[in-house]
């Protein structure tokens, strides 16, 4: 909810005209058999500048992949043949999961415990939100910070 129903505002109308800079970082939960495999390919697509594309089919999908565990079909749709194999090189790069592991280790160090967590930053002070936020109550908050 909070990738279809919250994210798509704030980037139009804060990240897009530099108001805030939202920054991803992927923890995926050991209760999901696949989470891992799926950040590791949206980084991957990351490299092609594909991070939020692929990252919106996984969602898009979620159904089809948790169950089938096959997300090289989902990239595989939103990537060029060149895109796809570069991808797939980095896949098989055992140095691409340092970027991951340094992902959740931040997140259990900011006491991240599940999903969706987001940390919004603002003059030093951080904001922890632990769960689904609407845009309304989003746009409040951001709205409220940035007068201060």
């Amino acid at each position: 909810m909070l990738h279809d129903q919250t994210l798509p505002d704030v980037i139009t109308n804060y990240v897009k005209n530099g108001k805030v800079l939202l920054v991803y970082h992927d923890y995926p939960l050991p209760m999901h058999a696949h989470a891992r495999e799926a950040a590791r390919w949206a980084n991957a697509a990351g490299a092609v500048h594909k991070y939020r594309e692929v990252g919106d089919a996984f969602f898009a999908n979620q159904d089809t992949w948790t169950r089938t565990g096959d997300l090289h079909a989902v990239v595989a749709k939103i990537l060029t043949p060149a895109e796809m194999q570069k991808v797939d090189a980095l896949m098989k790069d055992p140095k691409f999961d340092d970027g991951l592991t340094r992902d959740v280790a931040l997140g259990s160090r900011a006491g991240v415990q599940g999903t969706p967590t987001m940390i919004i930053t603002h003059k030093l002070q951080n904001y922890p939100i632990t769960r689904f936020v609407s845009y309304p109550i989003m746009k409040q908050m951001l709205d409220e910070l940035a007068a201060k």
